[in-house]
C-alpha cells in the first residue's frame, strides 16, 4: 500500500465503515446490490474498487493497477455518498489477498467485514465459466485448469482465509453469510446483514428477488472495457453520483443485455468434483468449527 494513504487520514475525514471482502462467486453482487438499495448505506462506484488487494487474479496476469493509490484517490469513488449514510465497497479480491487485511486495519481498525461463502466446489466452477465465458480469458478445459492454475483451490480455502483476517480483527468485526442460507430465507439474511451494520434492519430492499450476476457470455470486450473508462473517468472527475444516477435509470443493465448472452454448459464431471472434494475436505471441517457452523451438504 502506498504510505501515503495512512498519513492522508490527518487530511481527511472520510471514514469506511464496511467492506465485502469475497469470497469471488459466492453471491456477492446480489449482497451488493441490496446495501446499495438501503436508503442509509452508500456503497461505492463502482462495487469492486480493489483497492487494499495487492493482487488481481491470474486472468490479469496478477498486477493491480489501484494498489498503491492515495487515500484521496479511493475517497473519490463514494463522491456520491448523502450526509449520514455509511459508506462501504465489495471487492472479492480482498479475502484470498495476502495483504489485505493488514492494509485494510492499517487505515481502519474498527471497520465491519462482510464475507460471503459458497460451496467451494461450486465457486471454483462459476469463477471458470465466468473467465472462460465473460472475461474469454480461459481456453482449457476446466479439468485442466483446477489442476494447473493454483487459484481455483485457493480462493476456496475459506478457513485459511478467514483467519488471516482474524489475526488483526476481533470475530465480531466479521458477519458470514452462506449463500446456501440467503437462498432458503433472503429476507432473514439480509435482515440480519442490516442489524449487523446497525442501519434500519426493517427495510426489506426492492430487489430483494432479482437475480444479479447470472453466467453470461460476453460479445464484445471492448464495450465491457469502455464501459470500466468511463467509469473511471466519472470518479476521477469526482461525478460517481452521475454513474449511480444512470445505473438507476438502467442503463448499465440495458448495455450489458445487449453485449452478453446466456451461456450453456456441462455439468461438472463425477472426476472433477471428487479431485475438488479432496482438496477443499479438511479446510471444510476447519471452517465449521472457526464459524461454528454445519456444512456438511458441502462435503457430498
Amino acid at each position: 500500500m502506498n504510505p501515503s494513504a495512512i498519513s492522508d487520514l490527518s487530511n481527511t475525514s472520510f471514514q469506511l465503515h464496511f467492506t465485502g471482502i469475497g469470497a469471488e462467486k459466492a453471491g456477492t453482487t446480489k449482497i451488493a446490490d441490496l446495501l446499495a438499495a438501503h436508503p442509509d448505506i452508500c456503497l461505492s462506484e463502482p462495487k469492486e474498487v480493489h483497492f487494499f488487494n495487492e493482487k488481481l487474479g491470474y486472468n490479469h496476469q496478477f498486477v493491480n493497477k489501484n494498489y498503491g493509490q492515495s487515500l484521496m484517490w479511493y475517497e473519490k469513488h463514494f463522491a456520491h455518498a448523502k450526509k449520514g449514510q455509511l459508506v462501504g465497497e465489495f471487492s472479492t479480491g480482498y479475502l484470498p489477498d495476502l495483504a489485505a487485511p493488514k492494509n485494510i486495519h492499517a487505515l481502519f481498525p474498527n471497520i465491519k467485514l462482510i464475507v460471503c461463502l459458497r460451496n467451494p466446489i461450486k465457486r471454483a466452477y462459476s469463477q471458470y465459466i465466468m473467465y472462460r465465458f465473460y472475461f474469454k480469458a480461459e481456453n482449457r478445459s476446466f479439468s485442466e485448469t483446477i489442476r494447473q492454475e493454483p487459484e481455483y483451490i485457493e480462493k476456496g480455502l475459506y478457513a485459511k482465509q478467514v483467519k488471516r483476517y482474524l489475526q488483526y480483527f476481533k470475530q465480531e468485526q466479521l458477519h458470514i453469510i452462506v449463500l446456501d442460507d440467503f437462498k432458503k430465507n433472503p429476507t432473514t439474511t439480509i435482515q440480519r446483514l442490516y442489524h449487523f451494520l446497525g442501519v434500519n434492519d426493517a427495510f426489506i430492499p426492492p430487489n430483494l428477488t432479482e437475480k444479479s450476476n447470472a453466467a453470461k457470455a460476453i460479445k464484445s470486450p471492448f464495450i465491457s472495457k469502455l464501459m470500466g473508462w468511463f467509469s473511471a473517468v466519472m470518479v476521477a472527475l469526482k461525478l460517481s453520483a452521475v454513474l449511480g444516477y444512470l445505473k438507476d435509470l438502467g442503463l448499465k443493465k440495458w448495455v450489458m443485455k445487449l453485449n452478453t448472452s446466456k451461456v450453456e454448459h456441462p455439468p461438472m464431471t463425477a472426476e472433477d468434483k471428487a479431485f475438488l472434494q479432496l482438496q477443499f475436505l479438511d479446510d471444510i471441517q476447519e471452517l465449521e468449527q472457526l464459524i461454528n457452523k454445519d456444512l456438511s451438504a458441502w462435503k457430498k
